[in-house]
């Protein structure tokens, strides 16, 4: 599928600085109480990755997050993040349609994992002269593999989690989480979750903290 493909590139430094895109993948086995999450930011200038476990057990999570620039061929069926450097490697490639694979280490963290999605994705994209954007997001994906964070091993055996791919020209500043929303058609209130349009009027309206 092409939107599973990168879509923001250095040179939209100049032509297009808002452009964003960013990848996400988690997970949480419930008989281990493991909650194991992957992202990756994708700006016309750098990028930047996070993989965090948290073990309920260990009482704190174990995060590693760094700026690179990552391999990003634009123009795929499908994604493809790579980089390789002493520190360690970060490859996450697949489809919405064929599923995922991660491998990741850096500093004491690893992982090896197959991402499967269980069902369609749900497409989201607008095409707006101001707003541009677009969501693919696989809301049951069953994950199959292997992480290490600081000395503990976790085999992970089909546990339900999610995974999206996001991208577009947004506003400045932008509160990821009223965007997501808005993406999905709906909003938060002190009440519970309406639905509501996603219209370029309402995503510039959401400016909160920047990302």
């Amino acid at each position: 599928m092409l939107l599973d493909a990168s879509v923001v590139s250095r040179s939209d430094l100049v032509r297009a600085p808002r452009h964003k895109e960013w990848w996400y993948v988690g997970w949480v086995d419930d008989s281990r109480t493991v909650y194991t999450s992957f992202h990756a930011i994708r700006l016309p200038p750098v990028d930047n990755v996070v993989f965090t476990v948290f073990d309920l057990a260990a009482g704190r999570p174990v995060a590693r997050s760094r700026k690179l620039f990552l391999t990003a061929p634009a123009g795929l069926d499908h994604t493809e993040l790579r980089a390789d450097s002493r520190r360690g490697q970060v490859h996450y490639s697949g489809s919405s349609e064929a599923g995922w694979s991660l491998r990741f280490s850096d500093g004491g963290v690893e992982a090896d994992v197959m991402i499967r999605p269980t069902a369609p994705p749900f497409i989201k994209k607008e095409n707006q002269f101001a707003h541009q954007y677009s969501m693919v997001s696989s809301m049951h994906t069953a994950v199959r593999g292997s992480v290490g964070a600081d000395g503990r091993e976790y085999a992970f055996t089909d546990p339900l989690g999610y995974a999206d791919h996001c991208s577009g020209h947004l506003p400045r500043r932008t509160g990821w989480l009223a965007l997501w929303l808005l993406v999905k058609g709906v909003k938060a209130t002190g009440s519970g979750i309406d639905v509501l349009p996603a219209t370029p009027a309402a995503i510039a309206s959401s400016d909160g903290p920047s990302n």
